[in-house]
């Protein structure tokens, strides 16, 4: 069986690029970067969001050929200041795609955060991305990238939380003990969002 590896600094273009394939379609994406062409350089965005998680989080390739990748946060190491901003590349963000999509990615996670907080106080991880290639889903790749801080999460007692952004996911994470505590929604996102929380195994929903 394939082990997920830890991705390192000197892989985040790698790993952004698998993600920006993989959420090309994905609601809260489109919503934030309309056009489609343009589109293609959502992989800056997602290169910022690694680079925070590797500061303060982990980050996971599904094995050494980057089938798929796995953002986590953990719930004290969500937000960032305006410096770290930098460093993760916002300012290429701005430059590349516009005003407009720093700002929809703002107003994105500020409703998400206001949810999360709402509907998980204990310590958890965050899972912030799950994407593989889009010709690799279906082997289990994603499986294997939840598996590895699952896992964990039993062992040491620590719920897990989540935001599906897509309906026809809900099976997938269900199957792994996660279970929706609210559906919202957000402006201008044309799908509806799943909060979803999972309690350590032997352990009861609060």
């Amino acid at each position: 069986m394939i082990e997920p590896i830890a991705v390192e600094k000197s892989q985040v273009k790698t790993a952004a690029a698998v993600l920006a394939r993989a959420f090309h379609d994905d609601p809260p994406m489109v919503y934030s970067v309309p056009d489609h062409s343009r589109r293609l350089k959502c992989h800056l965005i997602l290169a910022a969001y690694i680079r925070h998680a590797l500061a303060c989080g982990e980050v996971y390739a599904a094995s050494t050929n980057f089938e798929g990748i796995a953002v986590w946060l953990p719930s004290n190491g969500m937000k960032t200041g305006m410096v770290q901003d930098l460093r993760n590349g916002w300012l290429s963000i701005l430059l590349n795609l516009g005003i407009k999509t720093v700002k929809r990615q703002r107003e994105i996670a500020a409703v998400m955060g206001s949810v999360h907080e709402r509907c998980i106080s204990s310590p958890h991880q965050y899972l912030f991305f799950l994407g593989v290639e889009p010709h690799q889903q279906g082997k289990g790749y994603a499986a294997g990238l939840m598996r590895t801080m699952l896992d964990r999460a039993d062992r040491e007692s620590f719920a897990c939380y989540l935001d599906n952004t897509k309906e026809e996911n809900l099976p997938f994470y269900r199957h792994f003990g996660f279970e929706v505590v609210e559906e919202y929604s957000i402006p201008g996102v044309t799908s509806n969002i799943w909060a979803m929380v999972r309690t350590p195994y032997g352990k009861k929903q609060r």
